[in-house]
């Protein structure tokens, strides 16, 4: 420490395969400057993320950069996931980046392959009171290949299939997030699992403009079950945002082996009413000829 400045320089940290170097600079002003990077850390060494238990590896490399430029802070830093791969598929390495000037943060990001794209400018401190947006879509032509991720048995199975694509717009102020507009498109959604198949029954949409619903549908429906979305309302009347669902138990078999002989299905429905101050939630679930086999010893309810 020298004239209340703590700098520490070439920090060097290893584990197994990875590298983890920086540098950072402290005064009594707080922190001034700090630089770090990554290099060659598999995923699965992280515990966190071992401990999801998902069916997905790859390497993590990246690099963040931080420093105070006449009292206003920039940042820029990029992550990059290559050799990545859900199970034995591999697929195109995913990417974040974010930067930070002049009060605005600009975050892009490829994830999955291209699968899900997120790219948004937020503005912040002084700038809070310009419109920020974030951007977002999705277009993945191969369902089987998500599920993956959670079951290599999925990633296998033939009977699985389906696409989804989407995209939305959301901006708002973060002077005051509660005015703020919303556009959502559902263009496409199927899902086949053996002989139970869902699919968008058309396209759905939601609009909200200035807080104000101007309209909000989404309707999936077919042999595996069902799900409707609808709204309506504003800040100065409340709203009133409804759903309801029926659901084939068949559909557990995605996410986990430990249920056996599957049979029967649940169903609901719910309600989200008042303002932004004031809002209330109902939802109720029921089942219906709900029967299933965990670890060879049958329950039914």
């Amino acid at each position: 420490m020298k004239d209340k400045v703590l700098k520490l320089k070439d920090i060097s940290v290893k584990k197994k395969t990875a590298t983890v170097v920086g540098d950072l600079v402290l005064d009594s002003n707080g922190l001034q400057k700090i630089y770090t990077k990554i290099s060659g850390l598999n995923v699965d060494d992280v515990d966190a993320f071992r401990n999801l238990g998902l069916n997905y590896s790859g390497v993590l490399n990246g690099n963040f950069d931080y420093k105070l430029i006449n009292g206003k802070p920039t940042a820029d830093g990029r992550l990059v996931l290559l050799r990545s791969s859900i199970g034995k598929k591999k697929i195109r390495p995913s990417v974040l980046s974010a930067s930070l000037n002049d009060e605005q943060w600009k975050i892009d990001s490829s994830l999955l392959g291209d699968r899900l794209k997120v790219k948004s400018e937020i503005y912040v401190g002084q700038r809070s009171n310009e419109t920020s947006y974030v951007n977002a879509s999705a277009f993945i032509s191969d369902l089987r290949t998500i599920f993956g991720m959670i079951s290599t048995r999925n990633e296998f199975n033939t009977s699985l299939e389906g696409d989804l694509k989407a995209d939305g717009r959301l901006s708002f102020r973060l002077d005051d997030p509660r005015d703020f507009d919303l556009v959502a498109n559902f263009n496409r959604f199927y899902l086949k699992y053996f002989d139970k198949q869902i699919a968008l029954e058309e396209e759905g949409r939601i609009i909200v403009k200035n807080s104000n619903i101007e309209d909000m549908r989404l309707l999936v429906r077919g042999t595996g079950g069902s799900y409707q979305l609808k709204g309506s309302g504003n800040r100065i009347d409340g709203y009133k945002v409804e759903q309801s669902f029926v659901v084939d138990l068949l559909y557990t078999g995605l996410f986990t082996d430990v249920v056996k002989q599957v049979g029967g299905e649940v169903y609901g429905r719910g309600i989200l009413s008042g303002d932004f101050d004031n809002l209330n939630n109902y939802h109720e679930i029921n089942g219906r000829n709900v029967k299933f086999k965990v670890n060879d010893e049958l329950g039914a309810f």
